[in-house]
């Protein structure tokens, strides 16, 4: 069988070649298409419909059609770089006739481009009917512009009595003086330059060029003057790059050409081993791998200096760490020394948001190599780099922004050790004092916060925030005196200091009720007489009345407790009146129970959704001040758990729940909350409530509530409350831990091995821990990282006691382990 098949017929090239136009179409057809294509700019297309149009009707109308196809397309084709195929359509253009097709400053343009200066010059020869006379004058500027980047023979063809002869004189006399620095020269040339003279915007650039260094925002607005079309509007570009800060010229260069930029880079006083280098960071492009950075700074390292090589080189490596240091081992002959690998390792675990643990960790292996540096002389540069090291974590953290743990091994206990170690490096940094002061005091280590306090006090005697820090260890010591008195000192530097003037009132005020309680009522009397003195605005308008009756009390009874009921009437008889008089009663010594025996004032209780509000800024303001003592919450707990039933809104309540977890008031808040889940079903709601049932020992929890708890956790998650659902997530990590929400623990369920759950056995795990401290002994039980978190995080919400007694529920310490 045979089979016969077709050759295909190669197709020829077409690009280039004019599109067929049919001749059969009629001259309107013609005339759509050809202004169609016009008008969308495809010149290709629109010269041959013209060119057939032409064919049926030559008009002076058709051939300005053509005339504009024509200029187009030769536009287009200069654009491109493509002189030469430019000139051959401008050159069609021409034969059109200089009635339908005069001359364009554009044909100029690719003349002279292709150094054909004589035509170019010709076209000023012509008469004014080539010519407008702004066009004329544009073309002298070009013809000026191209002389003096070079092309002689401009000059050679200009008549010799034209002025452009002297004008290109002294613009070539101004360049050479200031290629050469010659300021006065230069300035004597730009002076015969005249203000219309085609060389005008080259004198403007050369003038903000001499002033670029002394004044640049007076360059720039020279450099303004000239006009986007205006032939030295190019060198304006240059000098305008030129007048950029560093920092942001390098992406500006990526978008010139290399003639400009090398001119920009001379301009800016870069010598040729800079331009060179520049020149090869230009050729990475507009972002470069880390590597390939790494490998140009090396190349350069004599230029840009060994030791900034060596040390900037370090932060090229961090994102492709472990593998990067081979890049750094192929550029050193010798192995990096422990210090930058061991900055490496702390920079690359700081970018990826490790763990707290093991950046301190890194930063502590990175302080004890550069203590080993000896020798080291407090304050110096070494000093310093150990000093910001030690304190790194904190930096990254804030550590000690909690309250101080008791266990020495925790990660807060670790930090103030560091801290307090840069001190030996840089005993000169308030921050730290300040830092390490608070924590104390937070934790009410007032010794310790003491110490700190004092050293700083010792060095900046008139610093307004040591002043201040010393100030609120004095109001924790109860040292009222001295508080009033470091308050003045405060005022005395900064008398519009609000904080220290409320400070002050209220040192005066708690004085006053340290004299109630050692019945002093004329000593109480002289310190409220102050308190309201410095209280100008009455913010303390309320205590200042209680305190006053409760020293009438002392010295008349009837006649104070008569006074004392009418300020409980005047500041509204409810819950908020009776927690105002409470702490002021406290403070001076005499219990709330006795409100009702001594005063003849009623227990408290609510009066509507206003009264609570009222109560619950002045809890807050208490939580702010300190802590809320036992007898307080003790009186109060019946009426706060009833104000639960009263109308709130849902932020009302749930700051009502934050405050009385702040204070560890656990029933109200617990009322309050379950209320809350009542209305809103809010997850917010349930994680107070269970927190509030079980602030100590979350697993002693039932499946029922665990499973709404995590509901609450996915609802939580849907809603997009991130906060709350990683709250929840952490509550139920160890449940999920040990195999789900079904793994809740009670004391009283059989499958529990019962000498597990004595509190003996518990007790011998908490004295362990507080012996060892947690990760010594999760080192030695070799516990896993997850492990180890979830007991981190249940240490610091719930303390050591809470650890223990989950470890000897899940059964981490056998008795083996325990023996």
């Amino acid at each position: 069988m045979t089979t016969t098949m077709a050759k295909k017929k190669r197709k020829g090239h077409q690009r280039g070649k004019s599109p067929s136009i049919p001749h059969h179409k009629d001259s309107e057809t013609l005339t759509q298409q050809a202004q169609q294509a016009l008008q969308d700019g495809r010149f290709r297309e629109a010269i041959a419909h013209f060119k057939a149009l032409l064919k049926q009707e030559d008009t002076v109308q058709v051939r300005q059609r053509l005339a504009q196809a024509y200029e187009g397309r030769a536009i287009a084709l200069a654009d491109k770089g493509m002189d030469k195929e430019a000139l051959v359509i401008w050159h069609n253009r021409h034969a059109l006739g200089a009635d339908v097709a005069p001359v364009r400053l554009p044909y100029a343009d690719v003349l002279l481009r292709l150094g054909k200066a004589k035509e170019v010059v010709a076209l000023l020869d012509d008469g004014v009917d080539v010519l407008s006379h702004a066009e004329r004058d544009k073309l002298r500027a070009k013809l000026a512009a191209h002389s003096l980047a070079g092309d002689t023979g401009i000059r050679d063809t200009l008549p010799d009595d034209d002025p452009l002869h002297a004008h290109l004189t002294a613009a070539e006399t101004a360049l050479d003086a200031y290629c050469n620095g010659d300021d006065d020269t230069l300035t004597q040339a730009l002076a015969a330059i005249p203000f219309r003279s085609p060389c005008r915007d080259l004198a403007q650039i050369l003038k903000a060029l001499q002033r670029l260094g002394e004044a640049p925002e007076e360059a720039k607005k020279r450099l303004a003057k000239v006009a986007d079309d205006s032939a030295f509007s190019l060198l304006r570009q240059a000098a305008e790059l030129a007048c950029l800060p560093e920092s942001a010229i390098s992406n500006h260069l990526q978008e010139v050409g290399e003639t400009t930029r090398r001119f920009v880079l001379t301009l800016r006083g870069w010598d040729q081993t800079r331009q060179t280098m520049q020149q090869a960071l230009h050729r990475l492009g507009p972002a470069p791998s880390h590597r390939a950075l790494l490998k140009l700074m090396y190349r350069h390292q004599q230029t840009l200096g060994k030791t900034w090589v060596d040390e900037y080189a370090l932060r090229l490596l961090v994102e492709k760490f472990p593998d990067s240091v081979e890049w750094l081992r192929q550029h050193r002959p010798v192995k990096p020394p422990d210090y930058d690998l061991l900055r490496l390792v702390t920079w690359y675990l700081e970018g990826s948001k490790s763990d707290p643990w093991d950046i301190l960790d890194g930063l502590e292996k990175l302080a004890d190599e550069l203590q080993s540096w000896l020798p080291i002389t407090p304050g110096s540069d070494h000093a310093l780099r150990i000093a910001l090291t030690l304190k790194r974590t904190d930096a990254l953290f804030h550590v000690l922004d909690e309250t101080p743990s008791k266990d020495p091994e925790c990660l807060d206990s670790l930090v103030a050790a560091q801290i307090e170690e840069s001190l030996k490096y840089d005993p000169d940094d308030p921050e730290a004092y300040l830092r390490l002061h608070g924590y104390y005091l937070r934790g009410k280590q007032l010794k310790q916060a003491r110490r700190f306090q004092e050293a700083a006090l010792s060095r900046w005697a008139d610093d307004v925030r040591v002043l201040t820090a010393a100030l609120d260890t004095a109001v924790d010591s109860q040292a009222f005196k001295k508080a009033a008195k470091l308050a003045h000192q405060i005022l005395a530097i900064d008398p519009i200091n609000r904080s220290a003037r409320d400070r002050l009132v209220k040192a005066h005020l708690a004085h006053a009720a340290k004299q109630l309680r050692a019945s002093r009522p004329d000593l109480a009397d002289n310190e409220l007489t102050e308190a309201t003195r410095w209280d100008t605005q009455e913010r303390f308008g309320e205590r200042h009345d209680i305190i006053a009756a409760l020293i009438e009390a002392q010295r008349n009874p009837a006649i104070g407790a008569a006074r004392l009921a009418e300020v409980y009437k005047r500041q509204g008889s409810g819950l908020a009146a009776h927690f105002n008089m409470a702490m002021e009663l406290e403070a001076a010594g005499i219990p709330p129970a006795q409100i009702g025996q001594r005063f003849g004032i009623k227990k408290p209780h609510v009066q509507g959704t206003a009264d609570i509000e009222a109560f619950v800024a002045r809890l807050q303001v208490q939580l702010a001040a300190g802590k809320l003592p036992d007898t307080i919450k003790r009186h109060f707990e019946m009426p706060v758990k009833t104000a639960a039933h009263f109308p709130m809104t849902f932020d009302a309540m749930l700051q009502l729940c934050e405050l009385l977890k702040r204070c560890d008031w656990q029933a109200p808040r617990l009322a309050v909350a379950r209320e809350g889940v009542k209305q809103w079903k809010a997850p917010i709601f349930e994680l107070h409530a269970f927190e509030a049932k079980y602030p100590k020992k979350p697993w002693l929890a039932n499946d029922k509530e665990l499973h709404r708890l995590n509901a609450a956790e996915e609802r939580a998650t849907d809603a997009g409350d991130i906060r709350t659902a990683t709250r929840l997530s952490e509550i139920l990590a160890p449940f999920r831990f040990l195999g789900g929400p079904t793994m809740a623990f009670h004391e009283d369920e059989e499958e529990i091995d019962s000498p597990f759950r004595q509190a003996s056995e518990e007790d011998a795990v908490l004295a362990d821990l507080r012996e060892r401290g947690l990760e010594a002994l999760c080192d030695e039980l070799g516990l896993d990282a997850k492990v180890r978190k979830i007991l981190r995080a249940m240490n610091r919400d719930f303390g050591l006691e809470a650890v223990a007694g989950f470890m000897c529920d899940v059964q981490i310490i056998t008795r083996e382990d325990k023996s």
